[in-house]
């Protein structure tokens, strides 16, 4: 008489809890990857600093003495052209504030690198996004270097950067041993995690 029916759906409290199931899965991944993904920069940036580390040992092989370290412009203009050298930026602005001593370091770090062909040969290994010639706003740093009153030479400002954009520190310390720093995740340095490379 009466055919036996079966339930072929599923009830309102089974879908309820099939999508909090759903959605605890999605948020423990989006986690996870969230995670893994700032492991993947941090390790970026430890293998961009080691391979920096690797250039300034082959230009102390060439030249005996490390890259000179920079700070400021003035410190720029005399690391490249001695006493009466001056840096006119054409186009772009400088960083200022607390990174504008790591750019100008990065900035002559690159320079004084590229000089040596064996350690620019050791640059151009790096990742294109791990060098930046762009102020900011993204416009192109361009500055004319003079070094006499005779030599003038037009040309980017190249410096060295992190994967959050910062510029690469520069510095030589105890027995003018190198050291490299990234400004790290939070994009400050002096913090608990700036990536420091001896």
């Amino acid at each position: 008489m009466f055919a036996a029916h079966r339930q072929l759906g599923m009830t309102l409290a089974e879908v309820l809890v099939t999508l909090a199931i759903v959605l605890i899965l999605i948020g423990v991944m989006s986690g996870v990857g969230v995670y893994l993904k700032k492991q993947s920069e941090i390790r970026l940036v430890e293998s961009t600093l080691e391979v920096l580390e690797t250039a300034l040992g082959q230009y102390y092989s060439d030249y005996g003495a490390y890259v000179p370290p920079v700070t400021s412009k003035q410190e720029f203009e005399t690391a490249v052209c001695g006493s009466e050298g001056t840096v006119t930026f054409l186009q772009g602005e400088h960083l200022q504030g607390e990174a504008e001593k790591a750019a100008w370091s990065s900035e002559a770090l690159y320079y004084f690198l590229n000089r040596s062909p064996a350690a620019a040969a050791i640059v151009s290994s790096l990742m294109e996004r791990m060098i930046s010639s762009k102020d900011a706003s993204g416009k192109p740093l361009v500055v004319e270097i003079t070094c006499s009153s005779t030599e003038s030479v037009r040309t980017n400002l190249v410096r060295f950067v992190d994967v959050w954009g910062m510029p690469i520190g520069y510095m030589l310390v105890e027995n003018q041993l190198p050291v490299l720093i990234s400004a790290g995740p939070d994009k400050k340095f002096d913090t608990a995690d700036d990536i420091i490379h001896r």
